[in-house]
């Protein structure tokens, strides 16, 4: 699932973003991306400190 998103940075800076959600049972992973496809951020779950139990 994939959402375009804009956002404002210093109210002087806006830019489209692509949000990529990653499901899965184990782990979730989103990735934040330009319209061009590359990678700004991303983060999961167990880097947050999140563990199954």
């Amino acid at each position: 699932m994939d959402v375009l998103v804009r956002v404002s940075i210093l109210v002087k800076y806006q830019r489209e973003l692509v949000i990529h959600v990653q499901a899965s049972f184990n782990n979730t992973v989103v990735t934040v991306t330009d319209v061009r496809g590359r990678v700004i951020s991303w983060s999961s779950a167990g880097t947050c400190g999140f563990k199954g139990t």
